[in-house]
């Protein structure tokens, strides 16, 4: 019984420390991230296509915003993912309610990289997509 209950009060704090890492990684992603690189599908966007839709995120303590100029397309939340660096969003987007988006992060310096499936299926792996998916690489540089 006295391993049975070492074993639970270990857990618990691995599980602790494991959630308290994820909200310091969250706050990290606080702030207005500028999108320079788009590609979804397999398709990459061309750089001038990507800086003419001055897409905008804006993430603050669990919600974001996506502005495309100063039209908001998109607003939701967000939390940790159950892996490291993972995040699971919540859209209000018609295309995306009902969906949790389960998306792949990386962030070096004022660069964030993102990986989502926005079919709501499996959390990316990697930072790259393929055709006949809706796989999803976003990198945006900090404002």
């Amino acid at each position: 019984m006295k391993r049975v209950m070492t074993s639970a009060l270990l857990a618990i704090v691995v599980l602790a420390s494991h959630a308290a890492g994820a909200d310091k990684a969250l706050t990290d992603l606080n702030g207005a991230w500028e999108v320079t690189s788009l590609e979804q599908s397999g398709v990459k966007l061309p750089a001038e296509q990507v800086q003419a839709m001055l897409m905008v995120l804006t993430m603050k303590d669990g919600k974001f915003t996506t502005k495309m100029g100063s039209n908001e397309i998109d607003k939701g939340t967000y939390k940790a993912g159950d892996i490291a660096n993972s995040v699971d969003i919540a859209s209000n987007a018609p295309e995306l309610k009902g969906k949790t988006i389960k998306a792949l992060y990386k962030l070096d310096g004022q660069t964030l990289t993102v990986a989502y499936d926005l079919s709501g299926g499996d959390r990316p792996t990697e930072f790259t997509t393929k055709a006949g998916t809706q796989l999803l690489v976003e990198t945006y540089r900090k404002k």
